[in-house]
């Protein structure tokens, strides 16, 4: 903490920390055509750490997520992930984001958990399928 002039800035150090290493898990298994295990590295990273996670949704840093995943995905959007010419990248990165903490949200509140395999469904069909099943991954 003493590294930190505040709170905050020790809590964005420790979501951009969690967000690279949750995207380190999940680009790589990203590819079009077949989303689901990008979701299902997501989940497995995510139940894996289930304690953080839990109390930065539910302890008020959901703004902050939201923030540094959009931050992360925009960087990935135009680096690594070409969107198809019908959604703007700007939006797909809005979209993905907000179901994605929005699903992870819900799933964390549920007692008990819906399995691993069932939410990281949910997960593909509602938002990686419509929005990045066609897209192209650079290496």
């Amino acid at each position: 903490f003493r590294h930190y002039s505040s709170k905050s800035e020790l809590l964005e150090a420790v979501v951009a920390d969690e967000i690279h290493e949750l995207i380190g898990f999940t680009l790589p298994a990203l590819k079009p055509g077949d989303t689901f295990p990008s979701s299902l590295a997501l989940f497995h990273h995510v139940d894996e750490h289930r304690a953080l996670w839990s109390a930065l949704l539910t302890g008020g840093a959901a703004g902050t997520i939201r923030e540094e995943f959009a931050k992360a995905a925009r960087e990935l959007s135009g680096k690594k992930i070409g969107l198809e010419n019908w959604l703007p990248a700007e939006l797909g990165v809005l979209y993905g984001v907000s179901g994605t903490v929005e699903i992870i949200t819900w799933w964390l509140r549920q007692d008990p958990p819906f399995p691993i395999e069932q939410i990281a469904r949910i997960h593909d069909r509602l938002v990686l399928t419509p929005t990045v099943a066609n897209a192209t991954i650079n290496d």
